[in-house]
């Protein structure tokens, strides 16, 4: 880890991580930019919960390395400072872009954003679901014409007695899963 990740001011801490996540998600006439709805302390904190409060100074330390901050910088230098990262430390990459983007899908402005767009959305889909017509055969049945419906009544055993499902690897691999 750097001297500079550990010498890092919390403001700077905080620019470095806004301006990380609109580099993630940076948004455009629709949809909200993830800074400007507070991603990033979300993704911080769902970060360091999963990964502990030592992967987010090295994540700071890489992010640093690969040429950050993104301050003053061109699109093309942002993109590559990202880049860098992901191809530099791609398992802490991998780790902030899933928790930038649940922080995004979780924030009730964008939400309305989905709505907005014409999709049905709710926070909380467990607790009502979403409406649904009630199954009408001619309405749904597959019209792709692939595959067919063979009635219980006629369909044929087969005789696996050939596959050895008896084996060790069939043991560890199969029946105990």
């Amino acid at each position: 880890m750097s001297a500079q990740a550990t010498q890092t001011s919390p403001r700077e801490l905080a620019a470095l991580f806004a301006q990380l996540a609109d580099e993630l998600i940076p948004g455009d006439d629709t949809w909200p930019s993830a800074a400007s709805i507070g991603v990033q302390g979300i993704m911080l904190l769902r970060f360091a919960e999963e990964n502990g409060e030592k992967d987010v100074l090295r994540l700071t330390a890489a992010l640093l390395a690969a040429g950050a901050p993104f301050t003053g910088k061109s699109e093309a230098e942002r993109r590559a400072i990202v880049e860098a990262l992901a191809t530099q430390e791609p398992d802490l990459f991998d780790r902030i872009r899933s928790a930038a983007v649940f922080a995004y899908y979780e924030s009730p402005i964008v939400a309305e954003a989905i709505r907005q767009s014409g999709r049905p959305y709710q926070m909380s889909p467990h607790k009502s679901g979403y409406p649904r017509q009630r199954f009408d055969i001619e309405r749904d049945r597959p019209k792709h014409a692939r595959g067919a419906y063979v009635p219980t009544d006629r369909v044929k055993r087969i005789d696996i007695s050939s596959l050895d499902l008896a084996t060790s690897r069939t043991e560890n691999w199969g029946l105990k899963r």
